[in-house]
């Protein structure tokens, strides 16, 4: 595993991406990339195109001032980087809405860079079914990403895996996609459903984890909305200690256990209710659900 650096202008501008990017699904992970990247000015309203079934879907788009459509035909033959943000289980039938639009003549495919963010996909079967759309061998190229909903907020993780034969400028492109807006890193593809069980679902299994200290401190006096928001803060900090003292989390434990003290009391209680044991079956879960999801598209 490598985390990709972060690509800088020689001349210390920010980063701007030019490429007029298309999202086929415009719901809560399209926005969570494209609203993040449009707030810090990488992208422009003017090279964002927006797909959805309904005008519901992207009206939130239309409000930023970027293109919508309701044919996710449009996306081929205007956008140079597609980000599928589907549900897996829709990707079939897009994809054979898209073939009869193709044969039928109407639609000049382009030569795109297409982006999976859906889960269980490989990328084996993402290629071929864009391929299957495209016809032309080598006319597209196709990556596989996981990320989790954290880009909305500029905190969120992101993976990768592409061809064999993925170039620098790809790599480029696809880091000033996702690197602004959290972690990036590119991985094995044979990881990506663990990734995802990971962070993709793992920042999911924290919420009930936050409600939980939240019920906790009401059951002993606190008001509601300040325990929500003091456990929220909790997690936060104990995350950003991680990541800044890069020490092992048994040691940061091990470091405000006084002997005796409230927070070994506390650890305990954990220990014998079976949290960690919870937590780590919940990754196992997401994992293998992620690739039953994947051969469900097949």
């Amino acid at each position: 595993m490598s985390e990709v650096d972060a690509i800088q202008n020689g001349d210390g501008s920010p980063i701007v991406i030019n490429e007029v990017v298309g999202f086929i699904g415009a719901g809560n992970m399209a926005k969570a990339i494209a609203f993040s990247l449009l707030k810090k000015g990488i992208l422009t309203p003017e090279n964002v195109l927006a797909s959805a079934k309904t005008q519901t879907n992207i009206k939130d788009w239309e409000a930023l001032q970027c293109e919508t459509t309701l044919n996710n035909e449009d996306l081929l033959q205007k956008a140079d980087i597609i980000i599928w943000a589907v549900k897996p289980q829709m990707f079939p039938g897009v994809i054979n809405s898209l073939k009869k639009v193709v044969e039928g003549g109407s639609v000049t495919c382009r030569t795109v860079m297409h982006v999976s963010v859906m889960a269980g996909i490989t990328l084996t079967n993402f290629s071929a079914q864009i391929q299957s759309v495209t016809g032309e061998e080598g006319s597209s190229r196709c990556f596989r990403t996981m990320p989790n909903i954290g880009l909305e907020v500029n905190c969120g993780v992101t993976v990768f895996s592409g061809p064999a034969d993925t170039t620098d400028a790809e790599r480029n492109l696809l880091n000033n996609i996702f690197k602004p807006i959290g972690l990036f890193y590119e991985v094995p593809e044979g990881q990506i459903n663990a990734y995802g069980g990971l962070f993709g679902s793992g920042i999911g299994f924290m919420f009930p984890i936050i409600e939980a200290l939240s019920d906790g401190a009401v059951k002993v006096g606190i008001p509601r909305n300040i325990s929500l928001e003091i456990a929220a803060q909790v997690m936060k900090g104990a995350g950003e200690l991680i990541l800044q003292k890069k020490k092992h989390p048994g040691a940061m434990k091990d470091a405000v256990c006084s002997p005796g003290g409230t927070t070994i009391a506390g650890i305990a209680a954990l220990e014998n209710g079976g949290v960690r044991s919870a937590v780590i079956k919940a990754v196992e879960a997401a994992t293998l659900r992620g690739e039953e999801l994947g051969k469900a598209a097949k």
